[in-house]
């Protein structure tokens, strides 16, 4: 397989410079990562950069980056969030606070 290398270049109009890299989407479409630097030195910064992440992560590392709150709320509450559980319209973390209490409540009034 080829080698990525990217590339740098320069807007000659308003002098900003810019890294791209060429990468194949979760879609298998070819898709490519821009990012603007102020010259030419922290051009190449920022496509080594990307290649490193591209390198590292794969393209799930560049997908992550597009996350909108609501995307990640969404991961949330599928891997993560479960229905609350009533018992006779308490939860049971409310019940056993409940519970406690009262037995409290039962050994003060009992001295």
């Amino acid at each position: 397989m080829k080698e990525r290398t990217g590339q740098i270049s320069e807007n000659t109009k308003t002098g900003i410079w810019t890294a791209r890299v060429c990468y194949k989407n979760t879609n298998g479409r070819r898709t490519a990562i821009q990012r603007t630097a102020d010259n030419k030195t922290d051009a190449k910064k920022l496509l080594k950069q990307l290649l490193e992440k591209l390198e590292n992560g794969g393209r799930e590392a560049i997908d992550a980056e597009k996350l909108t709150f609501n995307d990640l709320a969404d991961y949330y509450e599928k891997h993560y969030a479960k229905p609350a559980k009533f018992i006779d319209l308490i939860k049971p973390t409310d019940f056993e606070k409940l519970v406690l209490t009262t037995i409290e409540f039962i050994e003060q009034s009992q001295t």
